[in-house]
């Protein structure tokens, strides 16, 4: 059981970092003024609310993060970046 939670939060922490790093990336690329304590913030909202929502780190949770981020990484999709900074904080 210990290990089994030791390999959640490793997959939980790897995903936090980098769907604060995408953030961080699109929001130095955009005009937005928004600082990295809000990023992370909204990164660490992210990942709670997907886990849970899942309960687990299955495969269910892998594929909607890895949507999530796509969308997120996408430069034309400027929508998803004032969502994810404005309405989740």
């Amino acid at each position: 059981e210990e290990r089994e939670c030791r390999r959640l939060n490793n997959v939980r922490f790897m995903y936090l970092k980098n769907n604060w790093v995408i953030l961080i990336l699109r929001l130095t690329d955009s005009n937005l003024k928004v600082p990295e304590e809000k990023a992370a913030k909204v990164a660490t909202k992210i990942e709670k609310e997907l886990f849970s929502f899942f309960r687990d780190t299955d495969a269910k949770y892998k594929n909607k993060y890895r949507s999530l981020m796509f969308n997120l990484k996408d430069p034309k999709n400027n929508v998803s970046i004032y969502i994810y900074i404005f309405f989740l904080t």
